[in-house]
């Protein structure tokens, strides 16, 4: 059922973040406060990449029974999958270093002058 106009919450002028707006309209109806919305006019430069990639009949078919099933779209499903499968594959990030071990490893370089041709300008 609908609030009156008196008994409606004011709508915040600013939110302080996306989430704080999602919660706001989460909580209230935007038919109660119809009447202070107002046209608004913009423009959406959606760019997509197709790639067409060629599937065998039968894969492709199961491929979107399963997409039906989960309910997602055959595209969807194979973003999801392929992503996937490349994350599993993908070389794990290289390990942080210390600044101890990088003073343990530079004890053991020796010190040596460099060579006359091997020196900066002065």
């Amino acid at each position: 059922m609908a609030r009156s106009k008196k008994q409606r919450d004011l709508i915040p002028e600013h939110f302080k973040s996306i989430e704080e707006a999602g919660e706001f309209w989460d909580n209230h109806d935007l038919a109660d406060y119809w009447d202070q919305t107002s046209e608004a006019s913009f423009e959406v430069d959606l760019q997509r990449r197709l790639f067409l990639t060629a599937l065998e009949p039968e894969l492709a078919k199961r491929l979107a029974d399963r997409a039906h099933k989960q309910g997602v779209s055959t595209e969807t499903l194979i973003n999801v999958w392929l992503g996937e499968k490349l994350a599993e594959e993908a070389p794990a990030p290289p390990k942080r270093g210390t600044r101890n071990r990088f003073e343990r490893a530079m004890k053991r370089v020796p010190r040596v002058k460099p060579k006359k041709d091997d020196q900066l300008p002065a």
